[in-house]
């Protein structure tokens, strides 16, 4: 907020309380399902603000974006979002005279192309009379794309599918035609259903000798009542009895439509619409001489002319007796198509703004016209209920050019890693200066698709095969759907990282056994934890069950300052250990008993428990290694996997093409040594040599141009058990010489 004491001086409060920068430079990586967030690139995010940002806030279905927020508050991560089929961008295109919305999503703005824009289409092919089940025609939009029919009875969808020219699903009948032909437009389809039962029915029109419209009775009969529609022209007047026509049901209902002080057929029809409308069962449409009356879905229509005198013909209509059920539209009900169609636009189009990700979106944009070819971009936010939030202003140009300042206002330069907004020119539009008046238009279309799957999670993994883009120190599954990846990325492309997975939710300790031993790995660079917790959120003041795997990986990048040694488990100290206290924890998933973690322990199984002071921490650290050695545990694995990382890194990759001289040697062991010291005199280490001289150099690693530097270490354990030993003495020994 800008407050100014003078037009020259001025101060902002910005307000980053809540979201805490990292304070850990160990990268972590993370696969997740949001509403939001790009699905082509990881994105770092370095706080809580950037994971909102990027991903959109948390809640009990999005609950992955805890995990994220988790982690960022204490490392830098790089995040990226699983994104299922049938995904769509929302936009707005800016025209010569408007700026519109989507409407229907679009692909990729990569793949995306103005002469084939993704555009829906409705087209009503009939209207039920209850009784008609077969529907077909051409739709006028062509091509169609495939899989986008939608049928619409009246205001409600029907189950339908499309595919390959055929029609079929749940409300379409299989005996019938159903095909459509993408091509020309030409659809035939049977709706599956119980048709109606009709019923005759009489309308009559009576008026008084004069001719005029005074006292002028419409009846409308079913099988049980006769309706008489009557209008009082000029006063109230009492209801009117008349005498129903010969063979109508004795039992009548009078609905008075208007006192009208005009008596002329468009004074009447002009005060029948709503007081018809009004009455149960009953609707009306009017012109300036006919009135349409429908009741229960039947309609009839009469002339309301002046100068009709006496007794009417009887008209016969049908009138729904009993409605058709399943998808067979009633009386009246119009059927209509949806489907999205490819229309050419590059002739109205200058050009495209694209949400930077695609989902049903909450931004808006106001586009004003300046000069040339420039514009000024102000971008809000619209919440799903509240006022409409400022985020941004831009001013931006199509062409190539700078402002006064010298800085580039060209579209792509303005909008490059923008994090809401990926822009797109229309090379083809010939230019003409827009004419719209500005107006917040909402970016429209995008929907996220279908439910990520295994392949989805895959494709996004996948980016974390360039290490060098993208350097990852702990991996983390937070869904427990990714070990096996996870152990492909670690062991071929990220080789000093460490990967963190989980069981996922619904297992007790038994079955959560079986799920270790069905993902068949013997692994010491990856770790398994169990038990879900739920949590209290702070964003929707609501709960959320999570895996806690991005508090689990806190804790890992805690361990930086001690070179990654220590053990993320059990009670903290100094900082270091394995109490989770990021989120509120209202409820664990299960409550183990010593046997279950035991049987947990043995199976190379982390359980997150809450302890009988309430503290919710790791209680294991074992990795998957099967066969116990040093590398069984977390700490001793991840200092091994620093140790080597940094030798090879910093030291023998400044050997490369270097001489295997003394020198050198010499250069590689003092290095090492230097590196190896601070570990051992912090006891992560009991013991350390280095050697790299001629006894490992021989004649014959020289003969093969091998350089070679050999590091032993004696890593110091942790304590895994730990016993208490009680011993009671007798009043006869002495203590001192019981203990010598």
């Amino acid at each position: 907020m800008a407050v100014t004491g003078s037009y020259r001086t001025s101060f902002t409060e910005r307000d980053l309380s809540g979201f805490v920068l990292p304070t850990t430079q160990e990268n972590g990586a993370m696969v997740i399902i949001s509403s939001k967030g790009r699905g082509d690139k990881p994105i770092k995010c370095t706080s809580e603000n950037d994971v909102i940002k990027y991903f959109g806030y948390p809640n009990s279905t999005y609950w992955n974006i805890f995990e994220a927020i988790a982690y960022a508050r204490q490392a830098p991560l790089w995040c990226i979002s699983a994104i299922g089929d049938n995904a769509l961008f929302g936009g707005v295109d800016v025209k010569e005279a408007s700026v519109v919305g989507f409407g229907t999503g679009r692909v990729h703005p990569d793949n995306f192309n103005y002469t084939l824009v993704n555009t829906l289409g409705s087209y009503i092919i009939g209207t039920g009379d209850g009784k008609t089940a077969q529907f077909a025609g051409t739709i006028p939009d062509t091509p169609l794309d495939e899989g986008t029919l939608k049928i619409k009875i009246g205001t409600s969808y029907i189950n339908v599918e499309d595919s390959d020219g055929d029609i079929s699903g749940d409300d379409i009948d299989s005996g019938g035609t159903n095909t459509i032909v993408y091509a020309s437009g030409a659809i035939d389809f049977t709706l599956d259903g119980t048709l109606g039962t009709q019923e005759d029915t009489d309308i009559q029109c009576e008026a008084d000798s004069s001719g005029s419209l005074n006292n002028k009775y419409w009846w409308l009969f079913t099988s049980t009542t006769s309706y008489y529609i009557w209008y009082n022209v000029n006063s109230a007047g009492s209801d009117p009895d008349p005498t129903p026509p010969t063979g109508a049901p004795t039992t009548t209902v009078g609905i008075e439509v208007a006192i009208v002080t005009d008596a002329t057929a468009d004074a009447v029809a002009g005060a029948t619409q709503s007081e018809i409308d009004s009455e149960d069962d009953f609707s009306a449409t009017v012109t300036t001489d006919t009135v349409t009356v429908i009741h229960s879905g039947a309609e009839a229509v009469r002339d309301a002319e002046d100068g009709n005198t006496g007794w009417t013909d009887p008209i016969s209509v049908d009138v729904q007796g009993v409605d058709p059920d399943g998808a067979i539209p009633k009386v009246g009900e119009n059927v209509t198509l949806e489907y999205v169609y490819n229309e050419d636009i590059s002739t109205t189009v200058s050009h495209s703004l694209f949400a930077s990700s695609p989902y049903d979106d909450d931004l808006a944009v106001e586009i004003e016209y300046l000069t040339g070819k420039q514009f000024k971009l102000t971008l809000y936010r619209v919440p799903s209920a509240g006022t409409t939030e400022f985020i941004n202003e831009y001013e931006y140009s199509l062409v190539n050019e700078q402002n006064n300042f010298g800085k580039s206002l060209y579209i792509h330069d303005v909008f490059k890693n923008n994090p809401y907004i990926i822009p797109i020119i229309n090379n083809d539009y010939v230019w003409s200066d827009p004419t719209f008046s500005p107006s917040i238009v909402n970016l429209t279309g995008g929907s996220r698709g279908d439910t990520p799957q295994t392949s989805h999670f895959n494709t996004a993994w996948d980016y974390f095969k360039k290490p060098n883009r993208y350097p990852v120190k702990n991996f983390m599954d937070v869904n427990g759907n990714s070990a096996t990846k996870l152990k492909d990325l670690r062991d071929n492309y990220q080789y000093y990282s460490h990967c963190i997975t989980c069981v996922p939710l619904g297992n007790d300790s038994a079955s959560a056994v079986t799920v270790r031993q069905g993902l068949g790995i013997d692994d010491d660079h990856l770790s398994l934890y169990t038990n879900w917790s739920q949590i209290e959120d702070p964003y929707n003041n609501s709960f959320a069950w999570i895996s806690q795997m991005g508090s689990v990986g806190t804790k890992y990048a805690m361990m930086e300052d001690v070179y990654d040694a220590l053990s993320p488990a059990g009670d903290d100290e100094d900082g270091h250990g394995g109490i989770l206290q990021i989120w509120k924890v209202v409820e664990m998933e299960e409550d183990y008993d010593d046997t279950a973690l035991q049987e947990l322990d043995d199976a190379q199984i982390n359980p997150i428990i809450k302890d009988d002071a309430g503290i919710v921490k790791i209680y294991g650290d074992k990795t998957l290694k099967i066969s116990l050695s040093d590398t069984s545990y977390v700490g001793t694995r991840r200092l091994y996997n620093l140790i080597i990382e940094k030798i090879i890194k910093n030291i023998l990759r400044r050997q490369e093409f270097k001489n295997n001289d003394d020198f050198h040697r010499l250069k590689a062991r003092s290095m090492a040594d230097d590196y190896m010291r601070p570990i051992a005199s912090r006891q992560f280490l009991r013991d350390y040599y280095v050697q790299c001289d001629t006894n490992n150099n021989d004649d014959t690693v020289l003969e093969q141009r091998k350089f070679i530097l050999d590091v032993y270490v004696k890593v110091t354990p942790n304590s895994q058990f730990v016993q208490l030993r009680f011993t009671r003495l007798s009043q006869t020994q002495i203590l001192a010489e019981f203990i010598a």
